[in-house]
């Protein structure tokens, strides 16, 4: 598992996107109280959805998604984007 630090806060590392935290992501996603704040679709998030999205983001040089972890826990706290 690739963990190659890009950026870090006092709390906070950010490292790029990757295949190997797509369960981590769908964790996260579908959870209730924060996809509300993510998307509007109703339908949960599913292991190909989130496999495009890592996949877009790894293969486009205009898209820039970082995932973000908890520096204490190591727990995976969520992505930043940065789109032109």
């Amino acid at each position: 598992m690739n963990r190659t630090i890009i950026l870090e806060s006092d709390n906070i590392y950010y490292v790029t996107v990757s295949y190997d935290f797509i369960d981590e992501y769908l964790r996260l996603f579908n959870n209730p109280s924060i996809k509300k704040y993510i998307t509007a679709n109703p339908n949960p998030y599913t292991y190909k959805n989130i496999f495009k999205y890592v996949k877009d983001a790894l293969e486009t040089d205009t898209l820039i998604i970082l995932s973000m972890f908890n520096k204490n826990s190591g727990k995976f706290i969520g992505n930043i984007e940065f789109d032109k």
